[in-house]
């Protein structure tokens, strides 16, 4: 079984749960460019806030999620927490909705592809 995404998913969840909060989160510690010596502090707020929520993950999912980001935490470098552009996530976002604005106008056809 392929667990990133469960936890990936899990982790939103939270996120999720109180968008402000995360919001401020994710703006205090510059993300996505967390500077290198506050990543400790950041996943540490994290796994607080996972422990808040707890409530919200079933029991397995809750302890995966909390022990990575206790490895996480130990780690010496996090891609994707640091030294990414102020602009990475934007970007991702306006590539999609301008892709998705362009898939909207390809003609649908209905049937079957054969290969």
């Amino acid at each position: 079984m392929m667990i990133a995404p469960i936890l990936n998913n899990d982790l939103y969840t939270i996120l999720r749960d109180n968008v402000g909060m995360s919001a401020n989160l994710l703006e205090q510690y510059t993300y996505p460019d967390v500077e290198h010596d506050r990543l400790a502090a950041f996943i540490a707020e994290l796994r607080d806030l996972l422990e808040i929520q707890r409530q919200l993950l079933p029991p397995f999912n809750f302890q995966m999620l909390k022990g990575l980001l206790q490895i996480a935490a130990e780690l010496d470098a996090l891609p994707y927490l640091e030294d990414e552009p102020p602009t990475f996530l934007s970007t991702d976002l306006e590539t999609f909705t301008s892709n998705a604005s362009l898939y909207s106008k390809i003609p649908r056809t209905s049937g079957t592809l054969r290969w």
